[in-house]
């Protein structure tokens, strides 16, 4: 084992050292008429620039004996060669701690002809200088999330007070070959998921833990009225200061349930809330569209959200993959799924993922989005009636009717606006629309009063963590790859698996060359 030893000297000259020892000077600042933020911070920078010092000089001194063994082996293809020293050149090494060139032996086989570095046998492939694990996984950190690459490598030249050890360009390539294998890793690990034939080959699925949702709490009289009503069955009508559709819950819930989960506590509110039930799954899909280059193209980035009594998880990806993606994550919550909540904006490809794999799984249903219904509607009313007023009126009634599930009274009245319609074509598009989704339709109403979902909220902000606050700046294009793999390391940093990825070495199989 070798050692490495720092000493402080009052002399500037180097320390004496004795034979085989190797060291450096490390001078410490002049800390006289110094006082206050401006001593702490003379001292801050002084300790950090002599411990980069160290820290670049242990590494050296390692990578140099570890060259001088390799070396004195002689070895090319094998112990047969004859190999020559040819002198020796710097290789550069991108460090947290900065830049070094470590002088390595170069050597000639004669017996093949061919030039050779013996250090090369175990360092990582590379094309001139090597970039550390740790430093591309900074990159990749800042680069990700934050909203531009430049950006991103300004973060990195502040956290490691090196302000040129990347270029931008150079980032954006590590940025690139990682995600890029990350999203090889997924596809890898979808495919041997949805492949095996026992559940002892399937890993379970590292689901986040689920934040309880922060909702308004009813005051201690109001929930002693509950009590009351509750007590005295009169369930006609809700206490004054609690509305309809909130006492409509209540009623819904078993009384049992309800009167134990108060316990005179004013917070038994919050779990007024939509939630699921053991054995059920809630799978939100989505799409995001960003701009691509050449201009005018787009790219669709695919969402999931899957959630669970205990958890939730994300997925995203491109194309089909993405759909396998899914199925598979949905294997590995190695459960008895119940029931299968797919709540959606009524896309043609979610329709299709549902009927050909979805629904399959276990008891289902597929549930339009509330808010994009009524956002359909008022945009094709808008086109159908005369003047807002009228427009209003229509949607009042046309909402009332759905909330309800009630799509044959919805096209009934629809139908009655055609004689005083100003687009038919509109309308038609409308009446079409909710028979073509009529099986997704539900009740909502009742749904709100079951504390079911309604609503895909949760992937809109799916939508915004995996994509939209990095992609989606002005004048921002992107390449289809490009955004994928931005997209890819966001998921792996929103689902908590950052460290877990850069810990297991997988990376390294796959590290960016240089």
């Amino acid at each position: 084992m070798k050692w490495a030893v720092v000493q402080l000297v009052e002399s500037a000259e180097a320390p004496r050292l004795a034979e085989g020892q190797a060291g450096l000077c490390c001078p410490v600042a002049e800390l006289r008429d110094k006082c206050g933020d401006e001593l702490l911070n003379l001292v801050e920078a002084d300790a950090y620039a002599i411990g980069k010092q160290v820290q670049q000089f242990i590494f050296a001194q390692q990578l140099q004996a570890l060259d001088q063994e390799l070396s004195a082996q002689r070895i090319h293809e094998g112990s047969a060669c004859k190999v020559i020293f040819d002198g020796k050149d710097p290789l550069t090494f991108v460090m947290r701690f900065g830049v070094v060139q470590v002088a390595c032996q170069q050597t000639h086989c004669k017996s093949h002809g061919k030039d050779f570095t013996p250090l090369n046998r175990v360092l990582p492939e590379h094309r001139g200088g090597i970039t550390t694990l740790s430093v591309q996984e900074l990159s990749c950190l800042f680069a990700a999330l934050s909203p531009s690459y430049e950006m991103g490598n300004q973060l990195l030249a502040i956290a490691l007070q090196e302000p040129r050890l990347l270029s931008t360009s150079k980032s954006e390539r590590i940025v690139q070959s990682h995600g890029a294998a990350i999203r090889r890793q997924e596809k890898q690990e979808a495919e041997q998921v949805l492949s095996a034939t026992t559940e002892e080959e399937v890993s379970p699925l590292p689901l986040q833990t689920l934040v309880a949702p922060r909702r308004s709490a009813l005051a201690a009289e109001l929930v002693e009225q509950v009590r009351q009503k509750m007590a005295a069955a009169d369930l006609e009508q809700p206490p004054a200061g609690l509305s309809k559709a909130n006492w409509k819950r209540i009623v819904v819930q078993s009384r049992e349930t309800w009167m134990q989960s108060i316990n005179g506590s004013p917070d038994w509110f919050a779990e007024l809330g939509p939630y699921l039930r053991p054995g059920e799954v809630a799978l939100m899909l989505d799409e995001v569209v960003v701009k691509g280059r050449p201009k005018g193209s787009r790219i669709k980035e695919y969402t999931a959200r899957i959630a669970t009594a205990e958890g939730f998880w994300y997925v995203s990806g491109q194309g089909k993959s993405f759909q396998r993606k899914v199925l598979a994550a949905l294997r590995r919550l190695k459960m008895q799924i119940e029931r299968l909540i797919v709540v959606a904006d009524g896309a043609s490809w979610i329709r299709d993922f549902y009927s050909t794999d979805l629904a399959l799984i276990a008891l289902s249903e597929l549930i339009l989005d509330w808010y994009h219904l009524q956002k359909k509607g008022h945009q094709l009313l808008s086109m159908v009636c005369h003047g807002r007023k009228a427009r209003e009126e229509v949607e009042a009634q046309l909402r009332t009717l759905l909330w309800q599930g009630d799509v044959e009274a919805a096209c009934r009245l629809l139908e009655s606006l055609r004689p005083q319609s100003r687009n038919e074509e509109k309308l038609d598009e409308l009446i079409a629309y909710l028979i073509k989704h009529r099986s997704e339709i539900p009740n909502y109403d009742q749904r709100r009063a079951n504390c079911q979902f309604n609503g895909a909220g949760m992937v809109e902000k799916e939508n915004d963590l995996l994509v939209a606050r990095r992609q989606k700046h002005r004048g921002m294009q992107w390449v289809p790859n490009g955004a994928d793999v931005i997209c890819a390391l966001r998921t792996l940093w929103f689902n908590g698996q950052w460290e877990t990825h850069w810990n297991t070495g997988l990376t390294r199989l796959c590290a960016p060359a240089g």
